[in-house]
């Protein structure tokens, strides 16, 4: 495995500022859950209520000659949503100074229940969200300088994705599935035919290159999927719960080939999981919760199981 490195992540922060819009519906589920007095009790005291109340009332008091110059109900009406709701008070922080460094060759696996940032950690190191805070280099250029046409590019040049639902499109055959990637990327119609087969060979799929998604199994649906993944030749293959939709032995199935990828072509696996055989096979494993790391742990048992086996 190379030492260069390959994505290098420097203090992410992510926050989604909610708008009032989420907090209106927000408080009829409060009212819902406290419409028993004692419930009520249990959730706010008497003075926290009198808190929020000389707050807002202190808040208004003191843009009182403002709210008089607005020359309609409507707008005096926006005014005083816009004081007393505050987009900063709902904030949610999905990532809190994330940092972490990917290794070209890596076979890496971001682990956490739901809610602990790791597809909004995909989504980031995709350039399909910007932080909040810090930075996202591959290969050391900064995609927060890329345009949109630029990280349109970024993707379609260095990036395969596989997902949990797959996303083949249903009105084409796995073969055409796979060949779009490829007219994505230009690729001339001689050199698509070469590497569309070349992938359905790799994949053990050569024998069903003309059937629909719906002819075909969750596990070879996965497996056209990798294919289309990999006829652009990426660098990074970012794989969000690629095991989710299927059984035990198609999973081991599938992960016996993206590991045999990641050591024939040495290209980059980083898996968004919380599955166990995921997690075994991964050779780091970096535990998030709550949006920051909790632990970067390497797979000591395996990493020396394969070192034995080159040798």
């Amino acid at each position: 495995m190379s030492n260069a490195s390959l994505l290098s992540i420097d203090k992410v922060t992510k926050i989604y500022r909610t708008s009032e819009r989420a907090f209106i519906p927000g408080l009829a589920d409060l009212y819902e859950k406290t419409r028993d007095l004692g419930d009520l009790r249990k959730t706010f005291s008497a003075k926290k209520l009198l808190s929020a109340y000389r707050d807002i009332k202190t808040v208004v008091e003191s843009k009182a000659e403002e709210f008089r110059r607005k020359d309609s109900v409507l707008q005096r009406a926006r005014f005083l949503r816009e004081l007393i709701v505050k987009e900063d008070e709902f904030a949610v922080t999905a990532l809190l100074n994330v940092s972490l460094d990917i290794r070209q060759g890596e076979f890496l696996a971001l682990a956490g229940p739901s809610g602990s940032g790791k597809s909004t950690l995909l989504n980031i190191i995709a350039s399909l969200e910007q932080p909040t805070y810090g930075q996202v280099l591959f290969e050391g250029r900064n995609l927060e300088d890329l345009s949109e046409d630029d990280r349109s590019d970024f993707r379609r040049l260095n990036l395969g994705f596989v997902f949990q639902a797959f996303n083949l499109i249903p009105v084409l055959s796995a073969y055409e599935n796979i060949e779009y990637a490829l007219i994505l990327k230009e690729v001339s119609p001689p050199e698509r035919r070469e590497r569309v087969w070349e992938g359905l060979r790799y994949v053990g799929l050569e024998n069903c290159a003309h059937r629909r998604p719906s002819k075909l199994s969750g596990g070879q649906q996965q497996r056209v999927a990798i294919a289309r993944a990999l006829a652009a030749s990426p660098k990074l293959i970012l794989a969000d719960e690629p095991t989710a939709n299927l059984d035990s032995k198609t999973a081991a199935g599938i992960l016996d080939l993206m590991q045999k990828i990641n050591r024939d072509r040495g290209t980059t696996f980083l898996f968004s999981s919380h599955d166990a055989l995921i997690l075994e096979r991964a050779r780091r494993v970096v535990h998030l919760r709550d949006g920051s790391i909790l632990s970067d742990d390497k797979n000591a048992s395996l990493v020396a199981h394969e070192a034995a086996s080159v040798s």
